[in-house]
């Protein structure tokens, strides 16, 4: 049995969740899988990379730059294969991190104070002032909650979020089952949490530098790049949603789709809420938010028809493909839209958490039991024909090419949290597959800041900022790319 590891010491813990309260964004990348018969599937060719490759020999990863150029060619696909086995490792790599928030802030599986950041400070105080005792009691909230969980994805009659627990801990070799198996459990977890401690620490530092950039064009160029060391996790919330919905109706505004209404659009990367990356919400079942969010705001700002419109989604998990094929093939969809009413948000943001989904559904009622003090959560069944709209595919937006014939390319593609899980290359990459999934005069909508080359016919048009409070850097910036 490994030796156990202590729970972080007080003033890294606040950074812990902190950090942790910032969430890792939904991953934008596909494990390989069966392919579809249309649209077909298959890696991006040397001959479309080339002129990238040629292009950016400076922001190149290690492993390719150090193939020489006269060799690239015979090798690319070796090491296409080879980034994408790493990719898998990430995605394993972000279950885990989202197991570690859930541990953290959880309220299903446990009867133990969240391990909030206000929590944290009151220790600290505590700590400050004398109280020894701080340390220890902070260590058994962690033990006990880290017990209370594994024991609850031990349970046989477990529902799909500790279904999900129990599988990440089984790939690490750790059987729920037994005895055993739950207490290396154990072990596994404090480990992960001490290691996210250490990354959030980083983490918070360089998004302090980000924001603090004299030039902050260029903090926003770094901020879009800054998990392209971390685990792929597919967590997100309803603000996300907010900023997107923002963006399109930004769209109409300012004319950047022609009159025609959007019948085809994709979403990379749309996630799945595990627990809910702002507050770490589980209070009900886990759900995907965009592609149901995207059709509401797309209806709402009048681009599209409820009878024309398909949604395709990209995305690097398995958990997340399954459970949005589950949802198509059952026809039937429920949404829950959390809200803190004591996280400060603007009366926009709080506009759009009352109306989000009226759209696509109709209102359902929510279980008010389990409910924090301050919360409160509406919940939406969406209709079945909105539903059977999605069409989730397994592809890569970095190594995969999505072939499409020329009348069923994409009006729309939204990318939000996904492209700052890759470095300057790899972005490229992704704008280059987007751009030819695109029809001429499509659009990308981002969060984050692509480098723009000649080879890649995509341009910024602009951007659009949303606050979701009014706490500093509170907020996105979408950005709107447009196909020439």
């Amino acid at each position: 049995m490994p030796a156990r590891q202590h729970p972080p010491t007080l003033s890294a813990a606040i950074v812990l969740a902190l950090a942790l309260a910032v969430g890792v964004p939904a991953a934008g990348v596909q494990r390989r899988g069966a392919q579809t018969a249309s649209p077909s599937i298959r890696p991006t060719t040397w001959s479309e990379a080339r002129s990238i490759v040629e292009r950016l020999p400076d922001a190149l990863p290690r492993s390719l730059a150090e193939i020489p150029p006269a060799e690239r060619p015979s090798r690319w696909a070796g090491w296409l294969a080879t980034r994408r086995q790493a990719l898998v490792a990430r995605v394993a790599q972000g279950d885990v991190d989202s197991v570690v928030n859930l541990l953290l802030f959880g309220t299903s599986f446990t009867k133990q104070p969240r391990i909030t950041a206000k929590l944290l400070r009151d220790l600290d105080q505590r700590w400050k002032a004398g109280d020894k005792s701080a340390q220890e009691t902070l260590a058994r909230q962690y033990q006990q909650r880290a017990t209370d969980l594994v024991s609850a994805a031990a349970d046989p009659r477990a529902g799909e979020r500790m279904r999900d627990v129990r599988r990440v801990l089984a790939m690490h070799g750790h059987d729920v089952t037994t005895s055993n198996g739950r207490s290396t459990a154990i072990d596994y977890l404090f480990t992960n949490v001490a290691r996210v401690r250490e990354e959030a620490a980083k983490l918070a530092a360089d998004l302090e530098a980000a924001r603090s950039a004299t030039d902050s064009t260029a903090g926003f160029a770094e901020r879009s790049r800054i998990f392209r060391d971390r685990g792929l996790a597919g967590d997100s919330s309803v603000l996300t949603q907010f900023a997107v919905d923002r963006a399109i109706c930004g769209l109409r505004d300012r004319g950047l789709l022609p009159a025609r209404p959007v019948t085809r659009a994709a979403i990379v990367g749309p996630g799945l809420d595990f627990a809910d990356k702002q507050e770490g919400f589980d209070f009900y079942p886990p759900q995907s938010l965009q592609p149901f969010t995207l059709i509401d705001s797309l209806l709402r700002c009048e681009l599209a028809s409820r009878s024309s419109l398909r949604i395709t989604t990209l995305d690097v998990s398995p958990r997340v493909n399954a459970h949005l094929r589950a949802a198509v093939s059952r026809a039937h969809y429920r949404l829950v839209f959390p809200w803190n009413t004591e996280a400060g948000w603007t009366d926009e943001a709080a506009a759009y958490w009352k109306r989000a989904g009226d759209h696509i559904g109709v209102a359902s009622t929510v279980d008010t039991t389990p409910l924090l003090p301050g919360v409160r959560a509406r919940g939406v069944t969406v209709a079945p024909e909105v539903v059977r709209t999605i069409r989730p595919l397994e592809a890569s937006i970095v190594s995969d090419r999505i072939d499409l014939p020329e009348g069923d390319r994409f009006d729309l593609v939204v990318a939000t949290n996904v492209l700052l899980y890759y470095d300057t290359f790899e972005q490229a990459l992704a704008l280059d597959a987007v751009a030819a999934m695109l029809r001429p005069g499509g659009v990308l909508l981002t969060n984050d800041a692509v480098l723009e080359v000649p080879e890649i016919p995509m341009r910024s048009q602009g951007y659009v900022t949303v606050a979701f409070s009014d706490r500093q850097g509170d907020g996105e910036r979408i950005v709107f790319y447009v196909k020439k």
